[in-house]
């Protein structure tokens, strides 16, 4: 592009009143000279033909693709050509124009556009964070992003506290044992626990959608952990059958049999884990550690492993989805299973902070009506 070699003279027109804070978190503002700050349409109408400006940044809220529609109508009826048009906080905006995206941008925007960049046209790519490495897929822009970008593994401050919290109210003598990992996706939680948290633990991983399957197979292979870990092609529910996982391609850790996440979907197979353990002849003295990511279908695994937990101290992680238990009916039966089992429980973000604190299991029935978006992690304390 042959005019990315000085100052680009840039029109602002701010929807949203977020477009200065945005600039200077995300542009190099000595390539860029701002020749006018717009905020309605009047202004839009009158000193897009008056200025002298290379780019026009458009902010709108993202993912508004009918206002998008009603903009670009404007910007045609104006004469401005698409091409010169930036909607700056859609990132796909920048992946359309490299040259521009790689001279202008610094910060997080440029990472992910880095990141997209190298994903482009391929159906997986490798990524290492904290020396492990993994093959994803494409299409992933949550965890693979997340790790490409930061060099970090995917919730790693989580294992840690995890681990933390299990020596404190679960302490074991004897070594060794298994970690658990239920809903494991591609392997970044299990295999990261063994190799960074505790190595002498064997794997024991679920993940029943397909792709995901095949990925944590490969990562398994990829880490050199073939020798001490299992990877089960199962959903683990309170009994066996078949169950439709709905299939989220932008997020694959997000699939779920609780709602519909995307358009695809696929038949599983589900076991519940007192069934499976007792088949495969593994005692509950044998887990040493229980992490449960299941996307709303936590309630019926904790049914299914029921008699496990109730005959052993087993440290177990949960994400905690209050708003998806109670629209799939799940709470009584979540609170029923708790119940007969545990005493308390602990936010996992408030062990972060420092600020553990040891919650009595009912409380758990005052998020019965939190919001959607509400979502955390938690441990279970007998």
């Amino acid at each position: 592009m042959s005019r990315i070699c000085t100052k680009l003279k840039v029109l602002i027109w701010d929807f949203q009143g977020e477009a200065l804070q945005w600039l200077d978190e995300n542009v190099d503002g000595s390539r860029i000279s701002v020749e006018g700050y717009l905020t309605g349409i009047d202004d839009m109408l009158r000193d897009t033909m008056s200025i002298d400006w290379d780019y026009l940044f458009c902010f709108i809220p993202p993912k508004q693709e009918e206002l998008k529609r009603k903009f670009d109508g404007i910007f045609a009826q104006l004469g401005i050509a698409r091409e010169q048009v930036i909607y700056a906080a859609e990132l796909e905006e920048w992946v359309a124009r490299n040259d521009l995206g790689f001279y202008l941008l610094k910060g997080d925007t440029r990472k992910r556009m880095e990141v997209w960049n190298e994903k482009r046209n391929k159906e997986y790519v490798a990524c290492t964070a904290e020396g492990i490495s993994y093959i994803a897929g494409s299409s992933d822009r949550v965890i693979l992003d997340s790790m490409a970008m930061y060099g970090e593994n995917w919730a790693r401050e989580e294992m840690q506290a995890f681990y933390r919290l299990a020596q404190k109210h679960y302490p074991a003598d004897a070594e060794g044992g298994y970690f658990i990992d239920i809903g494991a996706n591609i392997g970044t939680t299990c295999i990261y626990f063994k190799k960074k948290v505790d190595r002498n633990v064997d794997i024991l991983a679920f993940e029943p959608e397909q792709r995901n399957y095949r990925l944590l197979r490969a990562n398994i292979l990829l880490n050199g952990l073939e020798d001490s870990a299992v990877a089960e092609n199962y959903g683990l529910s309170q009994e066996s059958g078949q169950k439709t996982i709905y299939i989220n391609p932008q997020n694959p850790g997000g699939n779920s049999v609780v709602f519909a996440s995307g358009q695809e979907s696929e038949e599983i197979r589900m076991v519940s884990l007192d069934g499976y353990l007792s088949e495969k002849g593994i005692a509950p003295d044998e887990i040493k550690y229980l992490w449960i990511d299941t996307e709303g279908f936590e309630p019926a695994v904790l049914k299914g492993a029921e008699n496990t937990l109730k005959s052993e101290d087993i440290p177990v992680l949960m994400e905690f989805n209050p708003y998806l238990w109670n629209e799939a009916g799940f709470y009584d039966m979540l609170m029923d299973t708790l119940s007969g089992i545990y005493r308390n429980y602990v936010f996992i973000e408030e062990a972060l902070a420092g600020e553990e604190k040891l919650r009595p299991i009912e409380e758990i029935w005052q998020y019965r009506d939190a919001p959607r978006l509400f979502q955390q992690d938690i441990f279970l304390v007998k």
